[in-house]
């Protein structure tokens, strides 16, 4: 009976481990049309912590102790942050400041419903408070509100047709919605202006831009704005995944490079459409009668908060204790195989370990 072999042997640490990926729903014609509920809709700009003073108080007291509110609420301590603002409110139930931190408590909390009301209490009293209609459009896009989501930014837009917030949240709801167009509309108008502020936000905006583009079925700009940004999303196995996608789009057929950022999404833990795996077409290789490599990948490992994973790639970085390995499953029925890497380098290095030993960047490359 055959069996399937998984083996990965690495220069810094041994990891053995199957991805468990449950396919996303896709259709395939001549390009991938991949499901857009993907893992972009975190990027929403959050709910903003009134830092400015939008509608201070008069009272001094108030003021003391919402200032004592915000340390708290900055320092993580949501309870006491929430006490104290109820507090200022009492002192002064014109607040509208204290009001939009404690709605952005509440919705942080879970519960989006109570944030609401107090977004909606803040702008009653400041009709043009940005802070809280920015705020109250998360907070109804979180309930599922998307038509009141929508007339918040569309509000703010107006307000103030140089604040990139109005237009980003637009271009972003309409992607999730299946809008690529609108959406290209309004995330290019908004990734205008926060290039204009020097903004980090910038960077956001042409992340989502690329999955837009792709929805729309132009993969050759898709590429250009995940290319723009993929050393600050590389670890993310949607960008990853699309971008595989894109090289197996009809009149960019890559083989090669879907293959790499397929298999990267992968091993990030992304969900892989079977549809999508059949394009790439069957990439094992028959090494002897009795053994055939049914997908191997040579990589470097990284650890992220306490986990180990493997990324591949076609390049080791010069970078002291980096590790690098392979990564093999193997269809054979042998009950065991011995392997041997074999590879070049440029020059002996200086330091070597015994054999037997992991391998490593050393401090001398």
């Amino acid at each position: 009976m055959k069996k399937l072999i998984l083996i990965c042997f690495y220069t810094l640490m041994m990891l053995l481990a199957i991805v468990d990926s449950q396919p996303a729903e896709i259709s395939v014609q001549q390009t991938a049309n991949i499901d857009s509920d993907s893992g972009f809709e975190e990027y929403f700009i959050d709910d903003t912590l009134v830092t400015d003073i939008v509608c201070s108080s008069d009272d001094p007291e108030a003021i003391q102790v919402y200032g004592q509110g915000q340390v708290l609420q900055e320092e993580g301590d949501l309870e006491g942050a929430k006490e104290l603002y109820h507090q200022a409110i009492e002192l002064d139930p014109g607040y509208c400041d204290a009001m939009d931190n404690l709605g952005l408590i509440y919705r942080r909390e879970g519960d989006p419903e109570e944030a609401a009301e107090w977004y909606r209490k803040s702008i009653a009293i400041a009709p043009e408070n940005i802070v809280a209609h920015q705020n109250l459009a998360v907070a109804l896009n979180v309930m599922g509100d998307i038509e009141g989501s929508i007339k918040e930014y569309e509000f703010l837009i107006d307000l103030d047709s140089t604040n990139p917030e109005g237009y980003y949240g637009l271009g972003h709801i309409y992607l999730l919605q299946g809008n690529p167009e609108e959406a290209i509309e309004f995330l290019g108008q908004a990734e205008e202006l926060y290039l204009s502020q020097t903004s980090p936000w910038a960077m956001d905006t042409r992340y989502l831009l690329g999955f837009a583009y792709y929805d729309a079925g132009d993969c050759q700009l898709a590429l250009t704005y995940f290319e723009n940004v993929y050393q600050e999303f590389i670890f993310d196995p949607d960008i990853n995944l699309y971008m595989g996608a894109c090289y197996l789009s009809e009149g960019m057929m890559n083989d090669e490079k879907a293959g790499l950022y397929i298999d990267r999404a992968l091993f990030l833990g992304g969900d892989i459409p079977e549809d999508l795996l059949a394009l790439l077409g069957d990439r094992s290789i028959r090494v002897t009668n009795d053994i055939v490599v049914a997908s191997s990948y040579f990589g470097l490992t990284f650890s992220d908060q306490g986990e180990e994973f493997f990324f591949p790639t076609d390049y080791v970085p010069c970078d002291e204790g980096q590790g690098y390995g392979w990564f093999m499953i193997l269809d054979t029925e042998l009950p065991s195989i011995k392997l041997r890497e074999e590879f070049e380098i440029p020059q002996s290095p200086t330091t070597w370990g015994e054999l037997g030993e992991d391998r490593t960047i050393s401090e001398d490359g």
